[in-house]
């Protein structure tokens, strides 16, 4: 999800597996969160200065950010 909607721009939310399945059946997707531009708009910039090499340091890096980003989108 993030990598699609960062580098594709791609509108992805964290959808639920019933939801999922009923845009799959219908091709509709309810309008919310990430599907629309106004939600998009970053709350922050986290400035990283560090060497991000590996998987796992990008995983730390985001749990990081996200302790941070407190609900909002970095």
């Amino acid at each position: 999800m993030t990598y699609a909607n960062s580098v594709l721009g791609a509108k992805t939310n964290k959808e639920g597996g019933p939801s999922t399945i009923a845009s799959a059946l219908t091709g509709l997707t309810a309008e919310y969160g990430m599907h629309l531009d106004e939600n998009r708009q970053a709350h922050f910039v986290a400035d990283v200065r560090a060497k991000v090499d590996s998987p796992m340091l990008f995983g730390a890096l985001g749990n990081v950010v996200g302790r941070i980003a407190n609900g909002g989108y970095p």
